[in-house]
């Protein structure tokens, strides 16, 4: 992972996708899972991914490395000089991917894809499992909206994109079943076939 000066972002929504990740911030560098502690997963009346604070609910979801470039190119996807989102920053359980897994975002989706890259690793481990023991990681930026956090309906082209999501975080160790009982409620499943890669990526959605 660079050395440089960088800043730890917490992904929950169409993010977790790494093709769309590694497109939006191409300086990124995938970290590891983790978890948001009492904050609930929404959709908002935007039609987007939000977390909200509720004690007793957990949203999981993938971190990256962000250099200033990338941060900034955060901002404006995610509309931050337009209110759609603010930055916070917060404590969260982060599970490190081992060494061999922490690479640039957009390694992981070349030669064959993530599923080839998780299997590789797990194959040469003596544990074969890709990640570290869970441990506090304080200052992760997140991005979240108090002024749209009244619940929505998802975007039809924001379903496609966070299927595609689901599928790279589950592969990653985020537990299929916060999944199932969180976000398929509102993000329902798809076939491949009605899956499309569209995206405008300058548009500041999540």
């Amino acid at each position: 992972m660079s050395d440089l000066p960088a800043q730890l972002y917490f992904a929950y929504g169409s993010n977790l996708w790494l093709q769309q990740m590694a497109i939006r911030c191409p300086e990124s560098y995938y970290v590891g899972r983790a978890v948001l502690l009492d904050h609930r997963w929404q959709i908002n009346s935007r039609g987007f991914a939000n977390v909200i604070p509720c004690s007793g609910y957990n949203v999981h979801g993938l971190v990256y490395q962000v250099s200033v470039d990338d941060e900034a190119r955060l901002d404006r996807n995610e509309g931050v000089h337009s209110g759609a989102y603010t930055k916070s920053y917060h404590s969260v359980v982060l599970h490190e991917a081992v060494e061999d897994l922490q690479l640039p975002t957009r390694y992981l989706v070349q030669d064959g894809g993530l599923d080839k890259a998780v299997n590789s690793v797990r194959s040469g481990s003596r544990s074969h499992e890709p990640e570290r023991q869970g441990r506090i990681r304080s200052n992760v930026l997140v991005y979240l909206s108090s002024r749209y956090s009244q619940w929505g309906t998802a975007r039809d082209e924001y379903v496609d994109r966070m299927n595609f999501g689901i599928r790279d975080a589950v592969t990653l160790g985020i537990p299929s079943d916060f999944f199932e009982n969180t976000v398929r409620p509102s993000i329902p499943l798809r076939s491949a076939s009605r899956r499309t890669q569209r995206e405008d990526q300058t548009r500041p959605t999540r």
